[in-house]
């Protein structure tokens, strides 16, 4: 299901706002409520991986029965601690490692980010841990992650000659 530029949307960019944005577009937020389609919010809130952000701010906007996202939300949220948690204790034992190894890295996104900035590590549901490093310390990083037992993905979409930035 691809949304374009719907109340749906327009109702999740207001709700992801800072909070002087949203308390000016209470009015807007409310009748916009009143006009979306719930199935299709909660879908792109979940394709966006934004449900446990954003669900609190949107049922705290009342006017609407949202049983339904109430539900999605209490057991999205549930898993999406769990996953932060798991992704959390990756990230902090990987940036030890790395550390210890020599390697300056930062964590990105993920439990950690979302424990900062919202005190909830499921506040942004995440599978994965995502680490910064310079690029001349990549090879290092695979290398020490391999030890402890990550496994190295060569990327078959890689275009010789570039430089690599990423790896899995």
């Amino acid at each position: 299901m691809r949304l374009r530029n719907g109340p749906e949307r327009r109702l999740i960019e207001l709700l992801c706002s800072t909070a002087d944005t949203r308390r000016a577009g209470l009015g807007e937020m409310s009748a916009l409520l009143l006009e979306v389609d719930v199935g299709r919010l909660l879908a792109l809130l979940k394709r966006t991986r934004l449900l446990v952000l954003v669900g609190g701010r949107l049922l705290a906007l009342g006017g609407r029965d949202l049983a339904e996202l109430e539900r999605e939300l209490t057991l999205f949220r549930s898993q999406a601690r769990r996953w932060g948690a798991a992704t959390e204790l990756a990230s902090l034992e990987i940036l030890d490692r790395l550390t210890t190894e020599g390697i300056r890295a930062l964590p990105l996104k993920g439990g950690l980010l979302a424990r900062e900035l919202y005190g909830d590590v499921g506040a942004r549901s995440s599978i994965d841990v995502d680490v910064l490093v310079a690029p001349e310390h990549l090879r290092d990083a695979v290398r020490v992650l391999c030890g402890l037992g990550w496994r190295w993905e060569a990327d078959a979409r890689r275009v010789d000659g570039l430089p690599t930035l990423h790896e899995t």
